[in-house]
């Protein structure tokens, strides 16, 4: 009879050692899955947050390529013209007269005491 010797996967119980050996590693996977998934959670939202932030800028500018113009502060100078009884708005950038209305009456009377009696004459 001619024998030799072989290496066969066949079932092996653990020692108590080796099995705490195995539930200490499970307990160590079962942290590092939780700090996984709350790393996930976190970098999730911070990712969320970034794409909110980029619609927003790009709804806005995508808002004023369309319109072609958006409204800032600008200077402007205000004159009150007595002698039409009109409050007129002029850009000083542009020269441009942006609002132009009649007067109110608490307006009107402000001027009457700048009026020039000769000037009127």
């Amino acid at each position: 009879m001619e024998s030799k010797k072989i290496t066969k996967a066949l079932k092996y119980f653990f020692t108590e050692e080796e099995l705490r050996s195995i539930a200490r590693q499970m307990a160590e996977q079962v942290l590092a899955v939780e700090d996984a998934e709350e790393n996930k959670k976190t970098v999730t939202a911070q990712l969320a947050a970034e794409v909110k932030a980029a619609v927003s800028v790009l709804r806005e500018t995508s808002q004023k390529h369309r319109a072609g113009f958006e409204y800032r502060p600008t200077e402007c100078k205000e004159e009150n013209d007595y002698k039409r009884g009109m409050v007129v708005i002029t850009r000083l950038d542009t020269g441009e007269i942006v609002n132009e209305r009649a007067m109110t009456v608490e307006e009107r009377q402000l001027g009457l005491a700048l009026v020039d009696p000769e000037e009127e004459a």
